[in-house]
């Protein structure tokens, strides 16, 4: 019966890791896909302001 009871608890472990990292893995996605979306709106800001500058002559 002790047995059993090991292998259980290695059963009950495995999920709990592999739920542990798809968690890890969507959080990095997550902080990736943030970055870049900050990154290309200020790119896009300074983009128009060149933009407007140059169509007012200065």
């Amino acid at each position: 019966m002790a047995k059993q009871e090991i292998g259980y608890r290695a059963n009950m472990g495995t999920p709990t890791l592999i739920l542990i990292f798809m968690i890890l893995c969507l959080v990095t996605f997550g902080m990736l896909s943030l970055s870049t979306a900050k990154k290309r709106m200020e790119s896009g800001t300074e983009e128009c302001r060149f933009c407007c500058r140059v169509l007012q002559g200065r």
